[in-house]
């Protein structure tokens, strides 16, 4: 499995401009991974986001908390994919974007 990561680190507000335009592009393939939630909403939200939306390729993190982050992309990076649908089934995504505001 070959797995994209892209990161993006916003500059000035040009970078902001383009990362935003890219990102809204690209919403139809997106799979947002909320930071802001508590660990076990974030799950729940995931999971019900996944099963919903498996067509769905993109992994998107914005303004990432790293400690969880690193293991959801851990888990990612030995095809061990995200658990869903009460754990029974793997989403794999193609890619991984991550954004950090400066």
């Amino acid at each position: 499995m070959i797995l994209t990561v892209k990161y993006f680190y916003e500059n000035d507000d040009e970078t902001y401009d383009k990362y935003n335009q890219l990102w809204n592009e690209n919403e139809n393939r997106i799979i947002h991974l909320h930071t802001d939630l508590s660990l076990q909403k974030r799950m729940y939200t995931l999971n019900e986001d996944i099963k919903n939306n498996y067509e769905k390729d993109i992994l998107a993190i914005r303004f990432p908390l790293f400690s969880f982050c690193n293991y959801i992309i851990k888990e990612i990076q030995k095809n061990n994919g995200i658990k869903y649908d009460y754990y029974s089934n793997l989403w794999c995504p193609n890619e991984i974007w991550i954004y950090n505001p400066k």
